[in-house]
């Protein structure tokens, strides 16, 4: 009966709630990444734990908000929840306004998930068909044709986005360096998911469960499959350091 009573009181007060009868010292996590990296599927699953608030990305468009008013509505002064978002390197998309990188850098409450994938021709062609399909995201397994997937690489913005992102993940872990800090592979999320997930609520703090999620694998066709002009990446990439990136 008391459970009820305080239940019905959540819901009627909201994030009144929290502030009021929630913990100051809940904890507070980023899942740093880019595009096709699995971090919609990752921030699904954890969203399932019932401790766990999970945003998506709050800080790719800021339609004319500040960053520390963003900020402060993923993490009030109380909470019942820990409560984290997802950010991807280049965001905020729309606005110069890049101090969203200084809040976290200058929290170290802040514990830092770093999802990234080791394979970045698979990211580099996923993103490219998400463009062509405007799919970004699937819970059942589409019939559509292979020939609807089949993309073109271009392999300047190839190479330019492997430059990119690996920059960007050294600049990660160097500014991230004193936070609490677990890099995550999407590998490993996708082929050895139980072990990864208890991993990260371990990481996290909170009571080990079973996550679900009805997002499934947009992608799974061979990459000779997928690649209009593969004969040509094929050349271009195996006697290179991506050449591994090739191996199905």
């Amino acid at each position: 009966m008391v459970k009820k009573k305080l239940f019905k009181l959540k819901a009627i007060l909201g994030n009144k709630y929290n502030r009021f009868f929630g913990n100051a010292n809940y904890g507070k996590f980023v899942v740093i990444s880019h595009p096709r990296t699995g971090s919609t599927l990752l921030m699904s699953l954890l969203r399932s734990h019932k401790n766990i608030k999970a945003f998506g990305e709050k800080f790719k468009h800021l339609d004319n908000k500040n960053c520390n008013m963003v900020f402060n509505q993923i993490f009030p002064k109380k909470s019942f929840k820990h409560r984290g978002f997802k950010i991807f390197y280049n965001h905020p998309s729309d606005s110069n306004d890049r101090s969203i990188w200084d809040l976290l850098k200058n929290n170290q409450s802040i514990k830092v998930i770093h999802l990234r994938r080791e394979n970045l021709l698979r990211a580099h062609i996923s993103y490219l068909i998400a463009l062509k399909t405007k799919e970004w995201s699937s819970v059942d397994e589409k019939e559509n044709g292979i020939d609807c997937k089949k993309v073109h690489i271009d392999f300047e913005k190839l190479f330019k986005d492997f430059e990119t992102i690996n920059n960007n993940i050294t600049e990660t872990r160097k500014t991230f360096q004193n936070h609490d800090f677990v890099e995550i592979l999407y590998e490993d999320l996708i082929k050895e998911r139980d072990i990864t997930l208890e991993n990260i609520l371990t990481f996290l703090g909170v009571p080990q469960r079973k996550l679900n999620s009805r997002l499934e694998k947009q992608n799974p066709e061979k990459i000779k499959n997928l690649v209009s002009n593969y004969e040509e990446l094929h050349k271009k990439l195996v006697n290179t350091e991506y050449s591994f990136m090739l191996k199905e």
